[in-house]
């Protein structure tokens, strides 16, 4: 995507306000930094602790090196959600559709 931005006029244009900031990663920057990022690809920005970290942080309305809270991740209930109803359906002599 680099290269991309790089070469839009009205991206370079954005960027350069006051209120944007464009962060390349992965960067070395330390924990605790709100430009902090380990993704290497665009579908890593949401596994990645650091960026979740940096992110959060900037929401919160924190400086760098301030101390990052603890994540914790949401668990998929859809298998445990999947036994119930089938142990339900099963104790009721009704079906269940899986799509």
């Amino acid at each position: 995507m680099e290269k991309f931005v790089r070469t839009d006029d009205a991206v370079s244009k954005v960027l350069q306000r006051k209120n944007a900031e464009w962060i390349l990663t992965p960067n070395d920057e330390p924990r605790g930094s709100t430009r902090e990022s380990n993704a290497r690809h665009h579908g890593d920005f949401d596994n990645d602790d650091a960026t979740l970290r940096a992110v959060l942080a900037r929401i919160l309305g924190r400086r760098n090196g301030g101390s990052s809270p603890p994540l914790m991740r949401h668990q998929d209930p859809g298998p445990v959600v999947e036994n119930k109803l089938a142990a339900i359906a099963s104790a009721s002599a009704m079906q269940v559709r899986r799509s």
